[in-house]
C-alpha cells in the first residue's frame, strides 16, 4: 500500500496531560474527567485530516511519520538550528494522533508499531504526515536504516 500523505497547516499545539476536574454528584459520589486544552488545534487537525481519510479507516500495523514545524521565536539565536526548548515532541504527538483517529485516518492509534517524529523550525507552521500499513520486514529495514 502506498499510504496517506498530507500536511496540516497551522501552529502545532502541545497536549498537556494530568489535569482533571473532580465533580461531586448529589448522592455524594464523585467522578473525574480530563480537562481538554487546545481544542481549536485538535478541531483544525480533524478538519484538515478528514479530507485525506480513506473510505474505511486504515487497519493493521502502521508506520507513521510526523514532522512538527513551528516558527522560530525571535529570542532564539540564529545559530540554533533545532528547537530544543519546550514543548516536548511527545506533547505535540498526544492529541495529534487522537485527532487523526477521530478524523477517520485509522481505527486506533494503538495500531502504530513504528513512528518517526520530530520538531523543527519552519514557515509556515505545519505538520507533515505520512501513514501507511506496514510489515515486519519494512519495520526492521527502517529501524536498521536509522540505527
Amino acid at each position: 500500500m502506498s499510504g496517506i500523505r498530507f500536511t496540516v497547516i497551522g501552529t502545532p499545539r502541545a497536549t498537556q496531560t494530568g489535569s482533571v476536574i473532580h465533580v461531586r454528584r448529589k448522592d455524594g459520589t464523585s467522578y473525574r474527567f480530563p480537562v481538554r486544552r487546545n481544542t481549536d488545534w485538535r478541531n483544525l487537525v480533524i478538519l484538515q485530516a478528514s479530507q485525506y481519510a480513506p473510505e474505511t479507516p486504515l487497519e493493521g500495523p502502521l508506520l507513521v511519520t510526523a514532522l512538527f514545524y513551528r516558527e522560530r521565536p525571535k529570542s532564539t539565536p540564529k545559530k540554533q538550528e533545532l528547537p530544543t526548548q519546550r514543548p516536548d515532541v511527545e506533547n505535540y504527538e498526544k492529541g495529534f494522533w487522537d485527532a487523526l483517529e477521530e478524523a477517520g485516518i485509522y481505527k486506533d492509534d494503538a495500531q502504530t508499531v513504528f513512528k518517526i517524529t520530530g520538531k523543527l523550525f519552519g514557515s509556515p507552521p505545519r505538520v507533515e504526515v505520512s501513514i501507511k500499513v506496514t510489515t515486519l520486514a519494512e519495520v526492521l529495514a527502517k529501524a536498521k536504516e536509522l540505527s
